[in-house]
């Protein structure tokens, strides 16, 4: 049509003034009609012609190219907190003791050699362990906790925020209000809310019952005592892949469905819902704008990413040991038993790993 509309243009502007007789009042007309009708035309393709090409010739056929460089660092609370405490640790004690300091306002900093805290102990200030930090069941810690060493909490205590250079252990039902963070693995029991943020370098192990926001771990793994999530239905107008090994990208605006036993060198994007049943290999990644339902021992390579809710099923893994892939949803992440993903889980609602 913009070829057509280009010749048109052409020829008129080709044709020598003398072809057309401008005082005869007729050709004058039928002249400025042509004229017209073709601003007109020109009015009504300019407005649409990107839409119009895109549909002939498409150019977005892969998923947003997105430079993984480019992410907020989940160590970043961890990062500025310690280097304040190590700035000031030059006015704390050699072994324990009280010391105020000036932070943003002036604070106090409980200083322990070996912490070894005893149940049920309310801990008002701002707590510098300089080799490891142990506290008992109910322990509250109204502000930010830092350990040259580990971390283990007894059940149901309470951070504010914490960070370890070694390994952090939470018990049962312990709660995190903004961030924890370790240099060394990071285990959570069951019913464990890691708040808005937890980040380990090694690996991060999630029991039953855990909760959380954003996660991020070289290799993030749910016990074997978390349950499984029952498979969506199928429903009628799945654009179904059947279980073979295929090459390409697939991309639908209907719901769609990759059967048990399926592998498929490439990804998936669908503009509804995407459901991989048992068994399904993906060499690349997951991206809907509705929700995503991975079956049964799976294993995606790449990133997984939904408008929606993502649940992932007993024994599936996301991504490999060595590169960094992305979970993310809008609304909700569920994770069974046995799953692991290695690098970020992220979501705006709530994620949580089922119990059994």
């Amino acid at each position: 049509m913009k070829n057509l509309l280009l010749l048109l243009l052409l020829t008129s502007a080709a044709q020598p003034a003398a072809a057309y007789n401008l005082s005869d009042p007729e050709t004058a007309a039928t002249v400025l009609t042509l004229l017209t009708g073709v601003a007109w035309l020109a009015l009504l393709i300019v407005p649409f012609g990107p839409g119009i090409i895109e549909l002939f010739y498409p150019r977005d056929k892969m998923p947003l190219n997105i430079n993984w460089n480019f992410v907020k660092d989940p160590f970043y609370f961890f990062k500025s907190f310690r280097a304040l405490m190590l700035a000031k640790s030059y006015y704390f004690p050699k072994d324990s003791g009280t010391v105020e300091i000036q932070l943003s306002r002036p604070e106090k900093v409980d200083v322990f050699r070996r912490m070894e805290g005893a149940p049920e102990v309310n801990y008002p200030n701002i707590v510098y362990a300089k080799e490891t930090l142990t506290c008992g069941e109910g322990s509250v810690f109204v502000k930010e906790v830092y350990s040259l060493g580990d971390i283990t909490s007894g059940p149901a205590t309470v951070f504010r925020a914490a960070g370890a250079e070694g390994a952090f252990t939470l018990g049962a039902g312990t709660q995190i209000t903004r961030w924890a963070a370790a240099e060394g693995p990071m285990l959570a029991g069951e019913n464990v809310s890691l708040g808005v943020s937890a980040a380990s370098r090694k690996s991060l192990a999630l029991s039953a019952g855990c909760s959380f926001h954003a996660l991020f771990a070289p290799e993030i793994s749910t016990g074997p005592s978390a349950a499984d999530l029952p498979p969506p239905p199928a429903l009628p107008g799945d654009t179904e892949l059947p279980p073979c090994r295929t090459e390409g990208l697939l991309v639908t605006r209907a719901p769609v469905r990759l059967l048990a036993g399926t592998e498929l060198i490439g990804s998936v994007k669908s503009h509804s819902s995407v459901t991989l049943e048992d068994g399904v290999k993906v060499s690349g990644g997951i991206f809907a704008e509705g929700d995503i339902f991975v079956g049964r021992n799976c294993r995606v390579a790449g990133n997984v990413f939904a408008q929606g809710s993502v649940a992932i099923n007993h024994g599936t893994e996301i991504g490999a040991a060595g590169g960094i892939k992305s979970v993310v949803a809008k609304r909700r992440i569920l994770l069974g038993g046995g799953v692991k993903v290695f690098g970020h889980i992220s979501t705006q609602g709530r994620g949580e790993v089922l119990k059994a």
